[in-house]
């Protein structure tokens, strides 16, 4: 499935279609159980996710969407469909083809898994910012350029890079120590420094000035839960965000770092409730942001829970 790149138009009635197919569907009782709904599908333009609870039910839901899509003209790009489970893999077919179990798969963006996802996403977040840094090297490593010019090509093109879909994640001290690690190398190299010479961290920093990745990041995930929980309208973030799984079992040892455990550290177990405050969700903001992440006295930042 694809819209034509170029075509203003191809978008919207791209869209406009695959709305009517899958309201033909009839998928309502298939899927996953969230709080009563049933969220069996996700799609962005022709990016698709098909969710199912077993595979039986997901070869089933293939094979729908398949003899639908070829009634208003569109078929399956099958070298990019891929499976993910966390459950014993059986072989899927779409047209006689097997559809290969992968995993982990970027949609969107990002890397989806069910195993180290987080690892997986920081080590392309810190690889695609050093790519960019060096593809700007030209400027960021120039004794010519001037520090000011320097601060906004880092925060306009390099922060992007680490940042995006931040709102999402949930990071443990491992991935901010590696996401720190990446930021002050890049600002050793801004000002012609190396590990050799020494220099404090709190220095380097105040010679750069630049926006500080980890407090970026708290920044975009704090805004965003505020505006995403005073939503009114009823969407898939803010049902999944309050979903609490009945019929799940939890691993054993240390439990896997949860998208809302730093936010309750500012705002509490009641934080859905102060979200809705826009003035209050503000005002915590600061607290929020700054956790954890100045530079000390002696040039080292400090240490993370």
């Amino acid at each position: 499935m694809g819209v034509r790149q170029g075509d203003p138009l191809s978008p919207k009635l791209f869209s406009a279609i695959l709305e009517s197919l899958f309201r033909n569907l009839e998928w309502d009782k298939v899927g996953i159980n969230i709080n009563g709904r049933q969220l069996n599908h996700l799609r962005f333009a022709d990016d698709l996710v098909i969710i199912s609870d077993n595979a039986k039910t997901l070869q089933t839901m293939l094979q729908q969407l398949t003899e639908a899509s070829k009634i208003v003209g569109l078929s399956m790009n099958k070298s990019k469909t891929k499976i993910m489970t966390n459950r014993e893999t059986i072989m899927i077919q779409i047209g006689g083809d097997a559809i290969e179990y992968v995993d982990h798969y970027v949609y969107l963006g990002q890397i989806i898994s069910f195993n180290d996802q987080m690892d997986l996403e920081i080590e392309r977040r810190v690889s695609s910012a050093w790519k960019r840094f060096w593809s700007l090297k030209e400027i960021l490593k120039s004794k010519d350029f001037p520090i000011v010019a320097k601060k906004k090509v880092f925060n306009l093109c390099i922060l992007p890079c680490v940042t995006y879909g931040c709102e999402t994640w949930a990071l443990s001290q491992k991935h901010l120590l590696k996401l720190r690690t990446c930021q002050r190398g890049m600002e050793r190299s801004m000002v012609g420094v190396t590990l050799r010479h020494r220099k404090r961290a709190e220095e380097i920093r105040s010679t750069t000035k630049v926006e500080d990745i980890i407090k970026k990041i708290r920044q975009l995930k704090w805004r965003w839960t505020g505006h995403m929980t005073r939503d009114s309208r009823l969407k898939w973030t803010k049902i999944i965000t309050e979903w609490q799984p009945r019929d799940g079992k939890r691993k054993r040892g240390r439990p896997t770092k949860r998208w809302a455990d730093d936010i309750k550290i500012i705002g509490g177990t009641t934080w859905t409730r102060r979200a809705n405050n826009r003035k209050e969700w503000k005002q915590l903001e600061e607290a929020y942001v700054s956790q954890d992440t100045l530079i000390t006295k002696n040039g080292s930042y400090d240490a993370l829970d």
